[in-house]
């Protein structure tokens, strides 16, 4: 398409040619303008307000964890204590049923994690 041009016109077509590849290219967003010093600040205020409420639910997880671990033993204790001196034979069954029940969630809770990190 070039070859037919004399080399003046073939040199300010390549010149063309080439400004609008350069402007093809990836433009910032408009908005990347605009942003100064203060938006800056508000950005950075912003991430360490969510950064603290994220270590805040941690803890406060981790709280009612022990604390939902602290009742499970607690009721645990209570019921092999009452149960063994009265019916031995129920209390083998029951801990085969919660044998089971605390395997499916551990199972549930692992493979949730697997697939968690599988999709990241």
């Amino acid at each position: 398409m070039l070859a037919g041009l004399s080399p003046e016109m073939r040199g300010v077509a390549e010149m063309d040619m080439l400004s609008m590849l350069h402007r093809v290219g990836p433009m910032p967003p408009p908005l990347f303008d605009k942003i100064n010093e203060g938006h800056i600040d508000r950005i950075i205020k912003i991430t360490e307000k969510s950064n603290d409420l994220v270590r805040k639910d941690r803890s406060e997880s981790r709280k009612y964890t022990l604390a939902y671990v602290t009742i499970g033993a607690i009721l645990f204790a209570s019921l092999t204590a009452f149960l063994v001196v009265f019916n031995a034979e129920i209390y083998l069954e029951l801990l085969k049923i919660i044998g089971a029940f605390v395997g499916g969630v551990g199972s549930g809770i692992w493979i949730k994690n697997y697939w968690d990190r599988k999709s990241r």
